[in-house]
């Protein structure tokens, strides 16, 4: 999902996020891919084009 754009740090209706999500069931693979994306990719101030 994130090679066609989607926003990890977006929380489910829960409030949960992904990366939250990844840690309670203990899917490592995907909570390294989730903690590398939000590295290096710093979120853009509310309104801004990557919030788009």
């Amino acid at each position: 999902m994130l090679a066609y754009g989607a926003d990890p740090r977006l929380p489910a209706i829960d409030g949960e996020t992904p990366l939250q999500i990844a840690e309670y069931y203990r899917h490592e693979p995907a909570q390294r891919l989730l903690q590398r994306f939000l590295t290096l990719t710093p979120a853009g101030p509310p309104g801004s084009a990557r919030d788009e």
